[in-house]
């Protein structure tokens, strides 16, 4: 429209009605987005970007992993387990595969911490948006449940160690 005129109780009302149109639209369409995305999981696909280390959308068999993986990421969270530092584990996977000339790419810092938080390695496909599990694959479970939660709890630990300032320090 151009120009709304404050002073104008009716321009001040078109305009309300317009945000609450667009925001009833944008809601629409985030619902719809949601139900496709969980459509999809529940296929067994990944609607969202990346999936994962060692994690493939293969158009016929929905995620799947990329072979020799599992043994790499089974052993990040062991090493995540014994030394409680995504540098520390990521040095020792790429030494491992370098040692054990696996002609796997050794994950980043930065994949090891993705590693260790994805859901979808004890098979689990969760809808991002709602944090609600759309279905589970066994598939692609790699590490049991009971080590992942370990995990968890040792990098919720962490991180609220990191975040809790001493009263001297401060």
């Amino acid at each position: 429209e151009g120009y709304y005129d404050w002073e104008n109780p009716d321009d001040f009302t078109r305009l309300m009605d317009r945000i609450s149109s667009a925001r009833s639209w944008r809601n629409e369409i985030q619902r719809g987005a949601i139900a496709a995305n969980k459509e999809i999981l529940d296929d067994g696909h990944w609607p969202y970007g990346s999936i994962g280390y060692g994690l493939v959308d293969d158009e016929h068999k929905g995620i799947i992993m990329k072979q020799g993986y599992d043994e790499i990421i089974q052993i990040v969270y062991e090493d995540y387990v014994a030394c409680e530092d995504e540098k520390e584990t990521a040095d020792t996977i790429a030494n491992k595969i370098q040692s054990n000339n696996l002609g796997i790419e050794p994950p980043s810092e930065h994949q090891v911490e993705n590693i260790l938080e994805n859901e979808l390695y004890i098979g689990e496909l969760i809808a991002k948006k709602t944090g609600e599990l759309v279905r589970e694959k066994n598939e692609i479970e790699i590490v049991e449940t009971d080590l992942y939660n370990k995990v968890q709890n040792l990098r919720s630990e962490s991180d609220q160690n990191e975040t809790d300032i001493d009263e001297e320090d401060l």
